[in-house]
């Protein structure tokens, strides 16, 4: 089995890497959930940088998060946005109630949704 791995690109600006990259650099204290909050706490000071790392943009399809965003990684490629995508496959019963009581999906970047102007 073979693997490709190729080494990270070290950048401080966007225009230090490709075109379908941005320069992931964060400074400052991460953004997460309370779930996440108590391993990210362990990491303390080693995880701010004064250079960042070229990071590809989200291609469709692919998980998005607000959160990911919001602590500098790059977002959905142009063109698309992170949102809430139905699945076209599940089965779904207006009137069956689940834990959370949503409709089966998931967040990902998409084509946006286009809206018509009402008359």
């Amino acid at each position: 089995m073979l693997v490709n791995c190729k080494a990270a690109t070290h950048c401080l600006t966007n225009a230090e890497c490709g075109t379908d990259e941005c320069c992931f650099k964060h400074d400052g204290p991460f953004l997460v959930s309370k779930r996440k909050r108590a391993s990210s706490d362990l990491l303390g000071p080693a995880i701010h940088s004064s250079t960042g790392v070229c990071e590809k943009f989200k291609l469709e399809g692919e998980y998005c998060s607000w959160l990911d965003t919001a602590n500098g990684h790059c977002g959905c490629q142009a063109g698309l946005q992170c949102r809430f995508v139905e699945d076209p496959n599940a089965h779904f019963e207006p009137f069956v109630v689940s834990k959370r009581g949503g409709v089966p999906g998931s967040i990902q970047c998409a084509q946006p949704l286009t809206t018509t102007a009402m008359p």
